[in-house]
């Protein structure tokens, strides 16, 4: 008896340890992710955003709450909002200024959709204009960059849509199927199946995710973004 009671409070005791350990790993982490958002967002840059918060404010002001429930119940794509956003040059906040952006910085850019949402509109009409983009920007060559950057910093092209989700493969990408093979002629040519690419029917350029390695390539080198 007296061996299983010494037991039972020493499970007790070791289990009441666990948790607060927990607690305190918790409350760690809760800090550390608090400073990294301030950091991420400039909580203490206020004056040096100022500008943008503000401008970004003024602009969703012209589309209150109707606009977007009218949206919402025909189904259809914010193009007034989109074009707004465009024309002010916060989509291309990201893009170099050689290329026509403002290259204001990833702290701009999340400013930008966190206003937009504070305000009550739908920055994931449009965002994509921002990630998308930085495909080109970080792994494109100099003549895609010369190429497609300009037109998408001044809004004559959109690129809005990223193929990746297929039939059976979601956030799993390393299992997707769609395959891409070069010709003689230097074409790709791509067989596959893509599920719910968001904004396709709104974009004017796409990019695709395929499988060009084979099975002798490591599985994190056999994919590749095509545009």
């Amino acid at each position: 008896m007296n061996g299983g009671y010494h037991g039972l409070k020493m499970v007790i005791r070791n289990k009441h340890k666990l948790l607060s350990y927990a607690f305190v790993m918790t409350q760690r982490t809760r800090r550390k992710l608090s400073t990294a958002r301030n950091l991420l967002l400039g909580v203490n840059d206020h004056d040096k955003f100022k500008d943008v918060r503000q401008s970004i404010r003024s602009l969703c002001a012209k589309f209150p709450g109707p606009y977007w429930q009218e949206l919402d119940k025909n189904d259809q794509y914010p193009t007034d909002f989109v074009e707004a956003l465009q024309k002010s040059g916060f989509l291309s906040i990201l893009i170099p200024e050689k290329y026509g952006g403002s290259e204001s910085g990833l702290r701009a850019a999340t400013i930008v959709l966190e206003e937009i949402h504070r305000s009550g509109c739908n920055a994931g009409a449009a965002h994509a204009q921002m990630y998308t983009m930085g495909s080109i920007l970080h792994s494109g060559s100099t003549e895609q960059k010369e190429r497609f950057l300009p037109s998408l910093a001044n809004g004559s092209i959109r690129l809005q849509a990223f193929g990746v989700t297929e039939p059976n493969s979601g956030s799993d990408t390393l299992s997707l199927k769609t395959n891409a093979k070069q010709n003689a002629n230097g074409d790709w040519l791509i067989s596959g199946s893509k599920i719910w690419t968001s904004r396709a029917q709104h974009s004017d350029l796409m990019l695709l995710l395929a499988r060009t390695g084979d099975e002798g390539t490591p599985r994190s080198k056999q994919l590749t973004a095509i545009g």
